[in-house]
């Protein structure tokens, strides 16, 4: 049985991360997870325990981009935003997340994808140091998860 294209290009972006210099904890963070691909998200969302991407979303980022989308969701998981999230209003953590795990993964030589989240003004503060930071029109910016 032949695979689709976006499970090859997932593979493809495994071992792209392997292969990269000093990831090995990127890599295991990663791999400790399940990765599926579902129509019911719009970009890439994560449980904790599994990660879960849009097809279409997943194979309209170029090779580099999928790997920083796969180390960001894994992200969410190793700074457990999911239990962190529960006294905050999920929407805005998750932005004030996203922006920290961005800054890190950019540091770190990862490529972001165009719509990513990576203010500078938050490089080194924690996800609650930001979410206490956010302006009124970042904080309603709408969900693509």
């Amino acid at each position: 049985m032949s695979q689709a294209p976006h499970e090859i290009a997932l593979s493809k972006a495994k071992i792209a991360l392997m292969s990269t210099e000093d990831s090995a904890f990127f890599t295991y963070l990663a791999f400790s997870l399940k990765h599926e691909f579902s129509e019911a998200c719009m970009t890439a969302r994560t449980d904790g325990l599994k990660v879960q991407y849009n097809p279409k979303f997943f194979m309209d980022l170029s090779p580099e981009e999928r790997v920083f989308l796969m180390l960001h969701e894994a992200m969410h998981c190793a700074y457990l935003h999911m239990e962190r999230a529960e006294v905050f209003d999920k929407q805005r953590y998750n932005i004030a997340a996203d922006h920290v795990i961005n800054l890190q993964l950019i540091d770190r030589g990862f490529k972001m994808p165009s719509m990513g989240l990576a203010n500078a003004a938050y490089k080194d503060l924690s996800t609650e140091e930001v979410y206490y930071l956010l302006p009124p029109e970042e904080q309603d910016r709408k969900s693509t998860r």
